[in-house]
């Protein structure tokens, strides 16, 4: 039985949470957390079955893994393999095929999946999910505990390893700035910029990609209001484990630099370029929201 369901999202998108509701409302299906992050390995074993996860309380988030046949060869796989931001299949096919011929039904939850999303519907046969988040609280969430004073001069280092920065923004932003370098440059920002503008430009091409091959697309802000349009489909019964009020936020003085700075950015992926399942459905255009920096920040 094959993977049925792939739930992607930038790192501190929502996805999680999301991931945690859709385990707790299908529990017909296994669900892997975050098989493609880098440190997957680690985790696992680090989680033994019922263990609460330290980032985010949560628990059992990695036991299905536990009930797999297979995990020492996966585990194995894992580590020869590169696992920061794949952009062709054949990076982790040896990985996900392991998976995929499993006799279950499966969803994966990845961080990093947003240049393979095409290649991995036309595998598999799966459905793709993208979870969208806006990036003024994205980037604030990436330094927990201290979120609502974080500013554009907050490195990416505070709280996080030197090397890789927080949640694999160094890696992951040179692996971009190696495709993406005339892109990258033509905004202005280089391999000496400050991190917040390394993260602006990691969100919005890793966003950009993923919206477009994705068969839905959500706003984790629209799914925390509303959490019936999502897809797969949330049992109201943990609906208020997806709290619009539990979000973190940002500091106004945050959201006004990144914003103004980064309008066009935004509105391309965050205002723009979301829709329901019924627009996907429907084949109808996403409806029209921008941001205007001259006026008040748009409600998010």
């Amino acid at each position: 039985m094959p993977i049925k369901w792939v739930i992607n999202g930038y790192y501190r998108s929502g996805t999680t949470i999301i991931f945690y509701v859709i385990k707790k409302s299908h529990p017909e299906l296994i669900h892997l957390y975050e098989p493609l992050t880098p440190n997957m390995v680690e985790a696992v074993k680090g989680h033994p079955i019922g263990s609460i996860a330290k980032l985010h309380g949560l628990e059992g988030i990695y036991d299905d893994y536990h009930k797999l046949p297979n995990l020492t060869k996966l585990l194995e796989l894992h580590r020869g393999m590169d696992f920061i931001l794949p952009f062709s299949l054949i990076e982790v096919k040896e990985f996900l095929d392991e998976i995929h011929n499993l006799p279950y039904d499966i969803l994966i939850q990845p961080n990093n999946a947003h240049f393979i999303l095409k290649d991995l519907k036309e595998e598999y046969g799966c459905k793709t999910v993208h979870i969208i988040r806006d990036p003024a609280d994205c980037w604030a969430s990436h330094f927990p505990h201290i979120q609502n004073t974080v500013t554009p001069n907050t490195p990416a280092t505070l709280g996080h390893p030197k090397d890789i920065g927080a949640f694999w923004l160094y890696p992951t932003f040179n692996r971009l700035y190696k495709v993406f370098k005339n892109t990258i440059e033509s905004k202005g920002i280089t391999k000496d910029s400050k991190d917040i503008d390394k993260f602006m430009i990691t969100w919005y091409l890793c966003n950009k990609y993923a919206i477009k091959h994705a068969d839905y697309v959500f706003r984790i802000e629209d799914i925390a209001r509303n959490p019936s349009i999502m897809i797969p489909k949330i049992d109201k019964k943990y609906y208020n484990l997806l709290d619009s009020n539990k979000l973190v936020s940002a500091n106004d003085k945050l959201r006004k630099w990144i914003y103004d700075k980064y309008a066009k950015e935004i509105n391309e992926i965050y205002y723009n370029e979301t829709q329901t399942p019924n627009d996907v459905q429907d084949g109808k255009p996403p409806k029209p929201s921008t941001y205007n920096p001259s006026q008040p920040l748009a409600s998010t």
